[in-house]
């Protein structure tokens, strides 16, 4: 009864945001017009007002975007067709669009070298599984200290018997930003969960569905997102997947991450609220 009641809370949400979207997107398509040189001779201070325009409704529409991926992941988690993504094909397509964000924001993002990804697969949903990391990796942006670090690293887990069959790989995201307090730490993945503005770097824009949203797309992907993190130094979260052809990772030893990701006590983990 429950999980109806969300799926109808949710399609009620999808169809709004959508017709709300429509809208914006009108807005845009106007507010670029108007700015258009040659039709329109326009003075400094009304361009000004245009492009703040437009970097509002651009940010709107992010939300929208992000209410619409919530209200269709109300009800069960979804059974999704797995198929096989090689790690760096999805590593890449990461660097890509996440590289010039960090470059921007005067930061860097340490990847896996390009021997720890070669020959290696995972058993998802590449654009869930994408959809996930690049929340990750966003956050981990966000959320630094000047001139701090993302490190993105993969690390190999075989069965305790050493088969291949089985093995799973672990991607894990780690940055040196503010870190996460205890008391903050029960409710990181509900929805709407916005850092408070007492802490450091002010606070969170959006609507606190990020990582809600992450964890619900890593469910349906038969896997949990896992953290730790020691305020004031940074924090680790990770999900494993299951691997694909993993004949060669039980003799490959597990690659530490960066100098930059601090690996904390595994005592100090706290695994998301399910």
């Amino acid at each position: 009864m429950l999980d109806r009641q969300a799926q109808q809370h949710g399609n009620f949400v999808t169809t709004t945001v959508h017709e709300t979207r429509h809208l914006v997107q009108a807005v845009l398509a106007d507010t670029t017009r108007l700015m258009d040189p040659i039709r329109n001779d326009l003075s400094l201070e009304q361009r000004r007002l245009l492009t703040r325009m437009g970097d509002t409704s651009d940010q709107l529409l992010g939300l929208l975007c992000t209410l619409s991926d919530f209200g269709r992941l109300q009800g069960p988690a979804p059974t999704l067709p797995l198929r096989a993504l090689p790690l760096g094909e999805m590593i890449g397509r990461l660097r890509s669009t996440l590289d010039p964000v960090a470059r921007q924001a005067g930061l860097t993002i340490d990847w896996p070298k390009d021997a720890a990804l070669t020959g290696r697969s995972l058993l998802t949903d590449s654009e869930r599984l994408y959809q996930v990391m690049a929340e990750l990796i966003r956050n981990g942006l966000r959320f630094n200290r000047a001139g701090g670090a993302v490190s993105v690293a993969v690390e190999y887990l075989p069965t305790p018997d050493g088969s291949a069959d089985g093995a799973r790989l672990r991607l894990v995201v780690a940055d040196t930003g503010v870190g996460i307090g205890p008391d903050l730490a029960p409710d990181l993945f509900s929805p709407f969960a916005r850092r408070p503005a007492t802490m450091p770097l002010g606070p969170t824009l959006g609507a606190g569905l990020g990582l809600a949203i992450a964890q619900r797309l890593a469910q349906s992907l038969k896997s949990s997102i896992v953290f730790a993190s020691e305020p004031g130094i940074g924090s680790r979260f990770w999900l494993d997947i299951t691997a694909v052809d993993a004949s060669i990772v039980g003799r490959v030893p597990p690659t530490a991450p960066p100098a930059t990701a601090r690996d904390y006590p595994q005592d100090f983990a706290l695994k998301a609220a399910q």
